[in-house]
């Protein structure tokens, strides 16, 4: 029964194994993003890492965050 019970963890482990690589990459993320932020802080810099963008367009603003998946660098402005 132990046997049997090893086998079913392992074979449950495997089934979750291709999210292994997504993980990773986010906790490297993160982790390389707190790093860039302690180095920041003990040179008495601001840091870039933990800010939002703000976007300014005539009298409008929006706040974006740098997480935010649907932002985009590309700007298009109508031909007027």
């Amino acid at each position: 029964m132990k046997h049997t019970s090893q086998i079913a963890h392992i074979e449950h482990e495997l089934d979750g194994f291709h999210q292994s690589l997504v993980e990773y990459r986010q906790q490297m993320g993160a982790w390389y993003s707190q790093a860039l932020d302690s180095v920041s802080h003990a040179a008495d810099m601001p840091s870039l890492l933990g800010m939002d963008r703000v976007l300014r367009v005539g009298d409008s603003q929006r706040s974006v965050s740098l997480s935010d998946a649907d932002f985009s660098t590309v700007a298009r402005c109508p031909v007027g």
